[in-house]
């Protein structure tokens, strides 16, 4: 009986081990955003999310001053930070689905392609809540 629960246990997890390879086969390598790409976002946005705090300090204190930056900037940068981590921790979970476009604008908290601090870089923080949805093509590469 108890070799006929492994087997059983065992075939549960080729299949679900086997539907996941067959979607990472399936996708499609002509886009920017795989399933790797999406998994390494997440794993990235977790690992580093927490420097959005002092980057919210940071350029709140160039744009308007030391007393909007710890202000207005600490909670900006605290706001953020918890939205790029369950972002993150999102994006670890459904690496494989289908949606495989960044949620949160700049793709990694260091910005640039692939977390490649930019000289001057300061893009606006923003949460896509439709990634998939290309009517805007503004947050969207082509």
């Amino acid at each position: 009986m108890k070799l006929r629960q492994k087997l059983s246990v065992a075939a549960l997890f080729l299949t679900v081990a086997g539907s996941s390879l067959t979607a990472a086969v399936n996708e499609d390598y002509n886009s920017d955003y795989t399933a790797s790409r999406k998994f390494g976002r997440g794993v990235a946005n977790v690992l580093t999310g927490l420097v959005e705090i002092p980057k919210g300090v940071y350029y709140e204190n160039q744009d308007e001053g030391w007393l909007a930056a710890y202000t207005t900037g600490l909670v900006d940068g605290i706001v953020n930070f918890v939205t790029r981590e369950c972002v993150g921790v999102y994006e670890v979970f459904t690496f494989w689905t289908a949606d495989k476009e960044p949620i949160v604008t700049p793709e990694y908290v260091l910005g640039g392609p692939f977390g490649v601090v930019l000289d001057g870089y300061n893009e606006e923080f923003s949460l896509d809540t439709k990634p998939n949805d290309h009517s805007d093509h503004t947050n969207h590469k082509e």
